[in-house]
């Protein structure tokens, strides 16, 4: 097993792939326990967890909160709440993933809330927000204590949500409309010292709405995206570089507009991984089939901010790969990616009729000596009519046994509040889905009855078929030997196996028709003295003859015959036919050469 942290501060693990398990940790009930969480944990090496909720609380204004593994010989996790959120004064809705901090404290933001004196912030929205401190027991005694690093002016940017940091301890963040710098006190000061590091409210053109999760990479330089804006509206990815020598104003480089559907992705939301040169990313929207990416941004040359974006994956959006993924990626030390999905999977009528979500991989394979990414199915959430979360929408976390947690915005006991959970995903595994089909006959057309065989692959694969054209289901035809196609038809089919995905679906239309007669020229190719007046025939009754003179292959286009071609030149003649209701002839080709 395998960890280490690396320059840019990403946790990186090796997961042990035998029999994934997911399970809730917590399910939220709502009220003084809180409930509908939308941010990451973090999560310690043995599996103990910090995390917030937006509301809840003894106040209803939000918590921070601690899940402890089971203790010897019980089964169940441990909610502790490390502080009730008062607001306004004292902090209100604290969203964002916790930063482990100095001697174990943690800091994180409240969107609301402060200790502001800017009237703009009081008193509609109770505050712009805080960037908070929190500080673990002293020596013998139970309850942390919290401090206000700082509380944000209108100017500032409205409701901060998440931290990151740097090798110096500067805390770094984004609001609804800014991203900003936060360094800790120096030279005697005592108050943090904020800087605006880049303002989106001026207009849209770099974007808007830039999203948490910053990433920092060894040289200072920040990237991040935003959800809205850029040249195309849908979202961009960005670099702040810091000034050379530490003073001056930070650089803003675009790296990327997403276009959306179908060829780029569109609305990220969530955050990045990798390094200067190979980002990686989710995106909610865009794809080949406009329910999400996951997307890789390459540097084209070193200190260049040109990028060029590959999409590795395409979500379906509600099929069984999973859609809509509203976090960013976890990256393991084998280069594989993971992340959640915020619907498709299973789906529950009651609680989540466009699937309840799932957990998923992106591993680099060799596959026939070739690198790809093969995209796989880790868990699918089954909502709370299966007392289980749905609706993940946060980034993974993982421990030093390879456990993978998270959190799900809905679900948890049938009948219950439906607010959420905390997971586990233990021994985490790929599932893999059933291989496609194989058609024995290519599609195309045929003069006669064909006989038609169909195989998979995948062991103890059950394969659906249909013969109308129609996506194949559990309820259509189970093949058990081969078919006889006899007239024209479109054959379509998929296949299930125990412990995998369906497959994708194969399909062919096959055409059964007699074939036109092969047209003939009278006289025949030859050599001859004088020009000859070529006539063409054809023996199927009502056959439409298309004919050429340069010696390519006739056409829909090429003349139609329709008397004598006088040929007084050496010429090759070139003819087929097509009759209602029978396939095209083949060519008939002659060549006259003329003496005279």
């Amino acid at each position: 097993m395998k960890l280490f942290s690396s320059s840019i501060g990403i946790l990186l693990i090796t997961l042990v792939a035998t029999a994934a398990a997911e399970e809730p940790i917590h399910i939220f009930s709502g009220g003084k326990d809180g409930g509908y969480p939308g941010s990451a944990l973090l999560v310690q090496a043995n599996g103990a967890s910090f995390g917030v909720t937006t509301t809840g609380g003894a106040a209803n204004q939000g918590e921070v909160f601690k899940l402890e593994p089971p203790a010897a010989g019980a089964t169940s996790w441990t909610k502790q709440v490390l502080w009730n959120f008062g607001g306004p004064s004292d902090g209100d809705g604290p969203r964002g993933k916790l930063l482990a901090g100095p001697n174990g404290s943690l800091f994180g933001t409240t969107q609301l809330g402060g200790l502001s004196s800017d009237s703009a912030c009081f008193p509609e929205e109770l505050g712009c927000g805080t960037v908070f401190q929190l500080l673990p027991p002293a020596p013998g005694g139970s309850r942390w204590t919290k401090t206000i690093l700082y509380s944000f002016n209108r100017a500032d940017g409205d409701e901060p949500r998440g931290l990151v940091a740097d090798s110096s301890g500067a805390l770094y963040g984004t609001t609804l409309n800014t991203v900003f710098r936060l360094a800790p006190p120096a030279n005697g000061n005592a108050n943090w010292t904020f800087t605006l590091l880049h303002d989106y409210s001026a207009g849209s053109e770099d974007g808007s709405g830039p999203n948490p999760d910053l990433l920092i990479d060894s040289g200072g330089v920040v990237y991040g995206t935003t959800t809205d804006g850029g040249f195309f509206g849908q979202g961009t990815v960005f670099a702040l570089v810091p000034p050379a020598g530490g003073a001056g104003t930070w650089s803003y480089l675009h790296l990327h507009d997403f276009e959306g559907a179908p060829n780029d992705g569109g609305a990220p939301n969530g955050g990045l991984v990798g390094g200067a040169g190979d980002l990686w990313g989710t995106t909610q929207a865009g794809g080949a089939s406009a329910g999400g990416s996951i997307y890789e941004l390459t540097q084209q040359v070193a200190g260049d901010p040109l990028y060029t974006l590959v999409l590795q994956y395409s979500f379906s959006g509600t099929g069984a790969d999973g859609g809509i993924p509203l976090a960013g990626l976890f990256r393991a030390d084998d280069g594989s990616y993971w992340g959640t999905a915020s619907q498709g999977g299973i789906a529950d009528a009651t609680y989540c009729p466009n699937g309840c979500g799932v957990v998923f991989q992106l591993a680099r394979k060799i596959i026939r000596l070739r690198p790809v990414w093969e995209y796989a199915v880790i868990t699918s959430f089954l909502g709370s009519s299966g007392n289980d979360g749905s609706l993940p929408n946060t980034a993974l976390g993982a421990d030093h046994n390879g456990s993978l947690y998270g959190m799900t915005r809905a679900g948890g006991l049938d009948g219950a509040a439906n607010v959420g959970t905390a997971f586990e995903l233990t021994d985490a595994t790929t599932v893999l889905p059933v291989a496609t089909p194989v058609l024995s006959l290519k599609a195309g057309g045929y003069t006669s009855a064909q006989t038609l065989t169909i195989s998979d692959t995948t062991l103890g694969a059950t394969i659906y078929y249909t013969t109308d054209g129609t996506v194949p289901k559990t309820s259509s035809a189970v093949y058990a030997g081969a078919l006889t196609v006899s007239s024209t038809e479109t054959v379509k089919a998929d296949a299930v196996a125990p412990g995998y995905l369906r497959s994708a679906v194969a399909g062919a239309t096959y055409t059964i028709e007699p074939k036109t007669a092969t047209p003939v020229f009278s006289p025949k190719g030859g050599s001859y003295k004088k020009a000859q007046s070529v006539k063409i025939s054809d023996a199927t009754s009502g056959a439409i003859i298309h004919y050429t003179t340069d010696g390519t292959a006739p056409t829909t286009s090429s003349p139609v015959y329709s008397g004598a071609i006088s040929v007084s030149r050496t010429e090759t003649l070139k003819a087929d036919a097509v009759a209602s209701g029978n396939l095209r002839s083949n060519v008939a080709s002659a060549t006259y050469t003329i003496t005279q």
